[in-house]
């Protein structure tokens, strides 16, 4: 595996126990958090460590960015504080 596929892994299966984490204990919260539905959050809360390291062995990035690009724009060319721009860049991803 390439040092990135191994990374995007890694990154996936981090993901995968903190979303199994937050489906046991809020399954409301978890889907609002990951944007998936209930069925894979019922799914996910029922995996054990090995299953979770299977969905996340291919090295496919297992969850996408929510954000358009234009948004990301914004932010890149926005002046002002870093702070700033992370309090803009939130109020652009409620809207």
């Amino acid at each position: 595996m390439t040092n990135h596929a191994e990374e995007i892994s890694q990154l996936s299966l981090s993901l995968l126990h903190t979303l199994r984490d937050m489906a046991r204990n809020d399954p409301a919260e978890a889907a609002l958090y990951f944007g998936v539905g209930d069925d894979v959050v019922e799914a996910i809360a029922e995996c054990g460590p090995a299953e979770l390291q299977a969905l996340a062995r291919p090295g496919l990035m297992l969850f996408a960015p929510r954000i358009k690009a234009s948004q990301i724009r914004n932010l890149c060319q926005s002046k002002g504080s870093s702070a700033e721009r992370r309090r803009t860049a939130a109020m652009a991803l409620v809207k």
